[in-house]
């Protein structure tokens, strides 16, 4: 259990590492994930209950950051080509830059992206797996 304990405090660490400064962008963690998850999702996956289902979370907390995003001019509504009463999420320039200079993991981003391409797939493989038992 000692293994796992440890384990389970280094994740933590990293996660506290990847928290935003209160004054960098203004965006909560939940705005980050919709943002960066949006912007490496296809385009049948850019729906508002695509992201809840990723985030696990429910449509209403999904709405708020959405809307944030959009107040920032980082995301965009786009009727989708098959059903106009669906929408597409698109992310904007801006978001785009924004996530490229900002993104607070960016760091633990690079720091994995030393491992060898094996031990990269495994911590993946390790994290989903993790993931999906809880």
């Amino acid at each position: 259990m000692h293994l796992a304990r440890e384990t389970v405090e280094l994740l933590v660490q990293a996660a506290i590492a990847c928290q935003p400064p209160d004054d960098q962008s203004g965006l909560r963690d939940r705005e980050w994930a919709t943002l960066r998850f949006l912007a490496r999702a296809n385009r049948f996956s850019r729906t508002p209950s695509a992201v809840a289902y990723y985030l696990g979370s429910n449509k209403a907390t999904v709405s708020q950051s959405i809307k944030a995003l959009e107040e920032r001019s980082l995301i965009v509504r786009q009727p989708a080509e098959r059903d106009k009463r669906s929408v597409v999420l698109c992310v904007t320039a801006q978001g785009e830059k924004l996530l490229a200079h900002h993104d607070p993991i960016r760091g633990v981003v690079d720091a994995v992206a030393t491992l060898v391409t094996e031990d990269c797939v495994k911590l993946r493989n390790s994290l989903n797996a993790i993931l999906n038992r809880i």
